[in-house]
């Protein structure tokens, strides 16, 4: 089957596509909500505070809880002998210190919409503006590939 070229045209925008599926509807986003964002951060954060006080623990232990066979263990003791962990701990504390610095994400993120995805009918359009990732966003649109705005 040989491509074709798809534009949309919008009031959120142009969307073009080449291809030679066919397709009936776009989904479109914007607006990151601001709690999704600021709970990745969170989450971020907790991570690198995680890696940190491992590192630290094997370093004064000499064992790595999450070392899985023998290959990893002698890895960790590489690691530990030629003074890795001794750096990796203090980049980390930066890292973290950085973060920590950030204000909290209190307003939601962009301001132009974004394509979530291209659709063969519109029960698949409506199936993508519902999924969790669609719905991390304040504003989530459907529209007809002539630009009719369906949802």
């Amino acid at each position: 089957m040989a491509k074709q070229k798809l534009t949309v045209t919008t009031d959120a925008g142009t969307f073009t596509r080449t291809t030679a599926r066919t397709y009936t509807h776009i989904v479109v986003a914007k607006g990151a909500r601001h709690e999704v964002a600021e709970a990745r951060r969170q989450a971020n954060l907790q991570s690198l505070r995680d890696i940190v006080a491992r590192y630290r623990k094997t370093l004064v232990t000499g064992v790595d809880p999450t070392d899985r066979n023998e290959y990893h263990r002698a890895q960790t003791a590489r690691s530990i002998a030629d003074g890795s962990y001794a750096t990796w701990i203090p980049e980390y504390d930066a890292r973290i210190a950085a973060a920590e610095a950030v204000a909290p994400i209190t307003e939601d993120i962009g301001t132009t919409f974004g394509l979530v995805g291209w659709c063969g009918r519109a029960d698949l359009a409506v199936k993508l503006a519902n999924t969790e990732g669609a719905q991390e966003y304040r504003d989530v649109r459907i529209y007809a590939l002539d630009g009719t705005r369906v949802r």
